[in-house]
């Protein structure tokens, strides 16, 4: 469905009802009050654009289209018996997602965002969502008509699927918004069950109420100084906090315009991400650490031809740890296209207290600070020396307490945040031990609630500095991982494994990078190439990770508590070290690089399949470390650890080589060598065809 034009088109019988505009901003108690208001005060305002192609191709809404195609589908629900139900979305980013969103909350039910099952990978994404299903045990499931069209399969032989109402919101008739009746939301009614992406076994849903999310609406606006005049660019995945919260919904509460694209046209070619803001002239954008440092590493000089980043005053970063050289290198590369240093503004939040919890407005890359007195050393898994100050708190109380005598820290010591206020959420969803656990701590004198964060700081001169995890979650490309999950895939994947191992993180030029180190059975051992490619497979296919590097060790080697239980951080620093008695190991990278079919990737006369086919080969190997005679050409690229970031890069360096664009989708379309050849050799020779004077 189209979302183009303005109030004006839509029937009379679904437009906006005269209401009293009531309290401005600070007035507001739920984001159905928000979207009411705008409604009603410009009607005809773009609230959202999103770009269909990355690009220029574009589809918009209006504050009173959204507001009457919420109603639409709030009157759906209604009319279905689903109001104040938990409400599935599986949705594509786009505005269908944010109307059946707004629709949602319209209807007084609680939202529970999943993502959909990628295509030609459902292996890797339904076991998450079925989690979540299983969890919230929602009363229906909206999609869209392609999407359950597409999934039907996946939908009907799911029981946890198939036994939910489902409808489609693409479809709803704009009349019916005449039909909608306020339900009467309250402040501490839910709006979100907002789950955790950490574990993949288990993820948790945390509850998030109406007024939490204005609470925190209103203290992301102070710290972004936004206002109606803004507009903001946003890639992030709206299935996420940082995305959904900070990328859609605060731009409906201030009032501000936003562009939307997906997180894959941005991976494809991270260069969209800085020609969005220079053509629509954004403000505010932001996004993780990794995403700074590929857009210095991807974007050329060609890609930058006119860019000017002049109007960007907010650049945030935030959802993993923000380095200073990352900031450094990112204002110097875009510096001459008109980029200001001091807006560049870290950051520190988390979904359990909805969203934000401390900024650093228009800070420039700050001068960093040591790491405070007892935090602790680099056999503890901490991060030590220097590290960058994520502001000061903007809505919520941070205290620093010592973890195990539960006891505040002195100023500049280390110890683990913890946060009060109202943009805490009330816990995790049918998970109460776990909920008192991490949002109900309290102190030694019994002063609480706190939400325990997890995270290791210090406060000075009021700023919060964080140097590392408590417990041993790694993050990567802002996305949490927690290395049990990645242990137990690792132990089933090949026989000759035993059931001891360790995942972990070491730090790389872009982000965290994950380890795997695995016991191996000399008994049952093959091929050491053979267990390591198993080892990738799992890892890529249930977790969608691609390891840095695969250590194959002598068995009873990796350090063990004496109750049995595997130390990570011993384990990190024994590998860092060289310690480990290695039996065998792979490092990303060291596969070496063919040039059996050069000659196609830089325009030669190879546009055969087979050609093609030993090119992919080539390319392949040399991103995954799988040997090339070992690569099966109808073999899923999933299968040889490729995961779906590491398959969009490959996807945009394919395209240079057959100098023509292609989709983002390309290895899910084409899942195999053999298909993704076949396609690729009658686009290379049709190309050809067009240059014959490249030919000569």
């Amino acid at each position: 469905m189209a979302f183009r034009g303005t109030n004006s088109d839509v029937p009379e019988s679904s437009a906006l009802p005269s209401i009293d505009l009531g309290p401005p901003a600070e007035g507001f108690a739920t984001l159905v009050d928000v979207l009411r208001w705008r409604a009603c005060e410009r009607p005809e305002r773009r609230t959202c654009t999103f770009l269909v192609d990355g690009e220029e191709r574009e589809d918009s809404i209006t504050d009173g289209d959204l507001d009457a195609r919420a109603r639409a589908i709030a009157s759906a629900l209604g009319e279905r018996g689903l109001c104040r139900e938990r409400i599935l979305l599986l949705y594509p980013p786009g505005l269908e997602l944010v109307a059946a969103l707004m629709g949602v909350l319209y209807a007084g039910c609680v939202a529970v965002l999943a993502q959909p099952p990628e295509p030609g990978r459902p292996a890797r994404t339904l076991p998450r969502l079925l989690s979540i299903a299983d969890d919230a045990r929602p009363g229906a499931l909206l999609t869209t008509s392609a999407l359950a069209t597409h999934h039907a399969d996946a939908f009907a032989d799911v029981a946890a699927l198939a036994a939910l109402p489902r409808f489609t919101t693409d479809d709803v008739d704009p009349a019916g918004a005449s039909a909608w009746r306020d339900t009467g939301t309250q402040p501490d009614d839910l709006a979100l069950l907002q789950y955790t992406s950490g574990s993949t076994g288990a993820p948790q849903g945390v509850m998030v109420t109406h007024a939490n999310l204005i609470h925190n609406l209103g203290c992301i606006r102070h710290f972004f100084d936004a206002t109606p005049e803004s507009h903001a660019v946003i890639w992030l995945p709206p299935y996420h906090d940082m995305g959904l919260i900070s990328g859609i919904f605060e731009w409906f509460y201030v009032g501000a315009t936003v562009t939307l694209m997906s997180p894959g046209a941005f991976l494809h070619r991270p260069g969209r991400w800085l020609r969005a803001v220079s053509r629509t002239r954004a403000t505010h954008s932001g996004a993780p650490n990794f995403a700074y440092d590929l857009c210095v590493r991807k974007v050329t000089a060609a890609e930058l031809d006119g860019v000017d980043l002049g109007s960007w005053h907010v650049a945030w970063n935030g959802a993993e740890p923000v380095r200073r050289e990352t900031l450094a290198r990112f204002a110097e590369a875009f510096r001459g296209h008109g980029f200001q240093e001091r807006a560049l503004s870290p950051c520190y939040g988390l979904g359990e207290s909805t969203l934000i919890v401390s900024g650093s407005h228009r800070a420039g890359v700050p001068a960093p600070a040591s790491t405070g007195p007892g935090s602790g050393s680099d056999a503890d898994g901490r991060v030590t020396g220097e590290v960058v100050s994520c502001g000061r708190p903007v809505g919520d109380e941070i205290i620093i307490v010592d973890p195990e005598y539960r006891t505040p820290c002195a100023p500049g010591e280390t110890g683990e945040v913890w946060v009060t206020g109202p943009s805490v959420a009330l816990g995790y969803w049918n998970q109460p031990e776990a909920s008192d656990l991490t949002f109900r701590a309290a102190l030694a004198d019994g002063r609480g609630p706190f939400l325990r964060t997890g995270d290791l700081g210090f406060l000075r001169a009021g700023e919060l500095y964080i140097c590392g995890r408590l417990k041993d979650l790694i993050i990567i490309r802002g996305r949490n991982v927690h290395p049990h999950d990645v242990e137990r895939s690792v132990g089933e994947a090949h026989s000759a494994l035993r059931p001891d191992g360790a995942a972990f993180a070491i730090d790389g030029t872009d982000g965290e990078r994950l380890v795997v180190v695995q016991e191996i059975d000399p008994d049952r051992a093959g091929e050491p190439a053979e267990v390591i490619g198993a080892i990738r497979r799992a890892v890529a296919t249930n977790h969608d990770l691609h390891p840095a590097a695969v250590a194959l060790v002598e068995p009873r080697s990796i350090p063990k508590t004496t109750s049995g239980k595997v130390q990570r951080r011993e384990t990190r620093n024994a590998y860092r070290a060289g310690a480990l008695p290695v039996v065998a190991d792979w490092i990303e990278g060291t596969a070496p690089t063919t040039a059996a079919t050069a000659a196609w990737a830089h325009g030669g006369r190879a546009v055969s399949r087979r050609g093609v086919e030993d090119w992919l080969v080539s390319e392949l190997s040399r991103r995954t470390g799988v040997e090339s005679r070992r690569i099966d050409v109808g073999e899923p690229f999933a299968s040889y650890g490729l995961d779906s970031a590491e398959s969009v890069v490959m996807v945009r360096d394919v395209e240079a080589a057959l100098g023509t664009g292609l989709s983002e989708t390309l290895l899910w379309d084409h899942p195999t060598i053999a298909a993704l050849a076949e396609h690729l050799a009658a686009i290379a020779a049709a190309h050809h065809a067009d240059r014959p004077s490249a030919e000569a």
